[in-house]
């Protein structure tokens, strides 16, 4: 299937196409939000097995928070309508849980709330693990590796949170950096590319540390793409490439 997700400030709906003829599969309609201004969604789905071996299809809006639809009929399994904020973030899953973030452009207000995958209808109020508010994601998506989550803000913070328990192991501020684009694990390293041209590269792990920088030429809104061996980011006016020595 091919799905196309159009969550917007009017009629808004998920719809799987057949990949081969184009034919609506299916056809789920979604709420108008608590605040139809800004129901518009920008995050990219992705498909998670749950524990019955059955697909779903996991999203974010402002509508139905983190939500998810049975990838077979589009029917919806459980949402957790509990972001009053722009959702842009992709979702994420960390072991047991799926990761949403909402926010605005100003960067007042950003949050990120943890939601225990699994129940049925609306899940706002009895699945929500922890939610987070100090130096959260509006428009990066969040990386899950090895139990932790690494943020990164659009003003630049860099985070590491116990996935589990939302707890922050560290949380360090970036010199001259700002962020759309949202990091990528290449080897065990993170790969920040930011607003102001430089590619960044964190350590993972307890420690806050950063290993070097690398200049773009130009600045990027867009999040690095990873193949072959290869770091390929398109900035505002070229597309770059990454090859290692």
């Amino acid at each position: 299937k091919v799905i196309v997700t159009n969550d917007q400030d009017g009629e808004s709906s998920v719809v799987a196409l057949d990949v081969k003829t184009g034919a609506v599969k299916w056809k789920s309609p979604r709420a108008p939000g608590r605040n139809p201004n800004i129901a518009t969604a920008y995050g990219t789905p992705m498909t998670h097995q749950r524990p019955d071996g059955s697909m779903e299809l996991l999203l974010t809006s402002q509508s139905h928070g983190v939500s998810s639809l049975d990838l077979l009929t589009g029917a919806l399994n459980w949402d957790s309508p509990v972001f009053d904020k722009r959702m842009v973030a992709s979702p994420v899953v960390a072991g047991d849980l799926a990761i949403g973030s909402c926010g605005s452009g100003a960067g007042t207000g950003n949050f990120l709330s943890a939601i225990k995958l699994g129940g049925k209808g609306d899940v706002g109020k009895t699945h929500v693990a922890y939610t987070l508010r100090r130096a959260t994601p509006y428009v990066p998506t969040p990386l899950y590796y090895e139990g932790r989550l690494y943020l990164l803000s659009d003003a630049g913070f860099a985070s590491a949170i116990e996935a589990a328990t939302g707890k922050e192991i560290w949380s360090e501020r970036l010199p001259r950096a700002e962020f759309f684009s949202s990091p990528v694990m290449v080897d065990g390293k993170i790969y920040c590319a930011s607003t102001k041209g430089e590619m960044i590269i964190l350590a993972t792990g307890d420690t806050f540390k950063e290993l070097g920088r690398s200049p773009l030429a130009e600045g990027t809104h867009s999040t690095p793409c990873v193949d072959g061996g290869r770091i390929y980011v398109k900035t505002f006016t070229h597309l770059v490439c990454i090859a290692g020595k």
